[in-house]
């Protein structure tokens, strides 16, 4: 008895555990890379040019929205936000340069975006970082 129930417990893991299977061609998903990276392209315009507004367009508008921020985690949307515009508030001037990206097309609707880049800002009191 033990023995079935370990090995039903054993397949129900592996089973669980196998990769999603997706319909999409080469080409299909070539083509949901490039529409995302030509998003993510204009996303760090955004940000580049310091517009919040712009920036925080890309986000959703949701309560359940969270994010990590220097060991911080903001709950909501609004949260976030006020972090932005806080943080933006007090630079004189910014870099972000891209140093590699790279969008993997996981399903339709799924794409992780890994990037490596450099940040440099100078605040209004004049103090880079």
């Amino acid at each position: 008895m033990c023995r079935v129930f370990l090995a039903a417990i054993m397949l129900s893991v592996v089973v669980a555990c196998q990769p999603a299977i997706t319909d999409l061609t080469d080409y299909e998903k070539g083509e949901i890379a490039a529409e995302v990276e030509l998003l993510n392209t204009q996303f760090w315009e955004a940000w580049r040019a310091a517009d919040v507004d712009r920036g925080m367009s890309y986000y959703a508008n949701s309560p359940d929205f969270t994010a990590a921020i220097n060991g911080e985690i903001l709950h909501g949307f609004a949260a976030f936000e006020d972090m932005a515009r806080s943080v933006f508030a007090n630079i004189a001037s910014q870099s972000i340069t891209i140093n590699e990206s790279n969008a993997t097309v996981l399903a339709p609707n799924t794409v992780c975006i890994n990037e490596h880049l450099t940040y440099t800002q100078t605040d209004n009191s004049g103090v880079t970082g």
